[in-house]
């Protein structure tokens, strides 16, 4: 199990990053090695549009099980389900506190909100 987060830094006391497409970097997190290894998101946070897709599709290429993000576009959340990846919703906090709260079955299911940018 490989658990995403988008962040804007490298670091395990990093907040979540507000935007899911245009993150620059996500925390993944492989629940069984308890292992940590970050993912730079630039191919598609700087593309002109159709960055929420273009990062839902590189998560699915990186075997990602789950994500943990404030918000996602439709479109991205649709490539998500498809891959049978479960999104949910952020909690106010660190990564490492949303990682907490995840194992503890506190997170609740990230519905479709409307993103901030054209993707």
């Amino acid at each position: 199990m490989i658990i995403a987060i988008p962040v804007v830094e490298k670091t395990m006391e990093s907040s979540v990053n507000p935007s899911f497409g245009r993150s620059p970097y996500f925390l993944l997190y492989d629940v069984k090695k308890k292992k940590v290894s970050y993912l730079n998101n630039d191919t598609a946070s700087k593309s002109h549009g159709g960055a929420g897709i273009r990062t839902a599709q590189i998560l699915v290429d990186h075997n990602v099980t789950d994500i943990i993000a404030p918000r996602c576009g439709e479109n991205a959340l649709e490539v998500l389900r498809a891959a049978n990846i479960r999104a949910y919703q952020s909690i106010a906090g660190t990564t490492n506190e949303n990682i907490e709260a995840f194992l503890s079955d506190k997170l609740l299911d990230l519905e479709v909100q409307p993103s901030l940018h054209k993707d």
